[in-house]
């Protein structure tokens, strides 16, 4: 049988956090944790970043997150994004990962 989880960026990043802790001090991590801490996300749309040698980003393209970004009222905004080649995009407004 196959759950789907639903989970967070700042999910994400504690349990990544968590698991570094644990290998950290020698211990084995949750299972679980480590599930969340390995998750991809996936734009769902073309995101264009618009800098010195712009490059545009399919729809399907994965990636690790690596932070978040919040506006004052503590509402994700914005993450930072390292892709499976190590290319980190920076700022990735969090509306390109939503459905």
């Amino acid at each position: 049988m196959t759950q789907t989880l639903h989970v967070t960026p700042a999910q994400v990043l504690l349990a990544q956090l968590a698991v570094e802790l644990s290998e950290g001090a020698g211990e084995e991590p949750d299972e679980a944790l480590k599930a969340i801490a390995d998750l991809l996300v996936v734009f769902t749309r073309e995101y264009v970043r618009h800098n010195p040698g712009s490059k545009t980003y399919k729809p399907g393209t994965t990636g690790f997150i690596t932070r978040i970004h919040t506006n004052p009222q503590g509402e994700i905004t914005h993450v930072d994004v390292r892709l499976p080649d190590d290319e980190m995009v920076s700022e990735v407004p969090i509306d390109y990962f939503r459905a």
